[in-house]
């Protein structure tokens, strides 16, 4: 039992380390943020969003009372009021 786990936890750090040596090299390659907001806008920025299929850390702007843009992954809020949504997961659409 005991060879059974040392065999587990080396296979285990081995994966660790190929896995971060892989994302160190992905800094690079990164596409630019999203660009989103709008006058009068308000943006609940690094909160988790569920879009009914998917769900990870992302934005949703509102326009007045509606959905004007939901980006799941990195976004640069350019015009409106942000709201810091970190602590919080946001269903959108379903939501009043």
């Amino acid at each position: 039992m005991r060879e059974r786990w040392h065999r587990f936890a080396g296979r285990a750090r081995i994966l660790a380390a190929c896995a971060a040596v892989g994302a160190a090299g992905c800094d690079d390659d990164a596409p630019a943020p999203a660009e989103v907001g709008c006058e009068g806008c308000l943006a609940l920025a690094g909160g988790v969003v569920f879009d009914g299929t998917r769900a990870g850390v992302g934005t949703v702007v509102l326009e007045g009372d509606r959905v004007r843009e939901v980006v799941l992954g990195d976004a640069r809020v350019v015009a409106g009021e942000v709201v810091d949504a970190a602590t919080a997961g946001l269903p959108v659409g379903q939501c009043e």
